[in-house]
């Protein structure tokens, strides 16, 4: 529910400032805008606000399965934990991860139809 109020409040700014551009006014002077332009520009806004939120939720599903795959990698105890922390947090909860992850490097698992060579002094 969390995600949905941003969506919520651009949808109604976005009526009201369409509400506002299509008013018709009594007086016509140079550079008013007729109600077609101004109906083009509630569209306009409309489609900018619904990809601005698209993206978000693109980058947000971008950042949870990276944090995921990266507590996976470096043996993390509970990756789910983290992927409801970034859920309820957003990007607090990714520098939190950030902070608190393990430093060490994450090791690549070996090849599945070879041996790893062994090490060297």
């Amino acid at each position: 529910m969390r995600k949905l109020i941003p969506f919520f409040f651009a949808l109604v700014l976005l009526s009201l400032s369409a509400m506002a551009l299509a008013q018709n006014y009594s007086y016509n002077y140079k550079g008013d805008i007729t109600p077609e332009q101004a109906a083009g520009l509630g569209i306009g806004c409309f489609i900018a606000i619904i990809v601005f939120v698209f993206v978000c939720l693109v980058v947000e599903i971008f950042i949870i399965v990276w944090v995921y795959k990266d507590a996976k990698a470096r043996n993390m105890e509970n990756p789910a934990l983290w992927i409801i922390l970034i859920i309820f947090t957003g990007i607090i909860g990714l520098i939190v991860y950030l902070v608190v992850r393990p430093k060490d490097k994450v090791i690549a698992p070996p090849p599945s139809g070879g041996t790893t060579p062994p090490p060297t002094a």
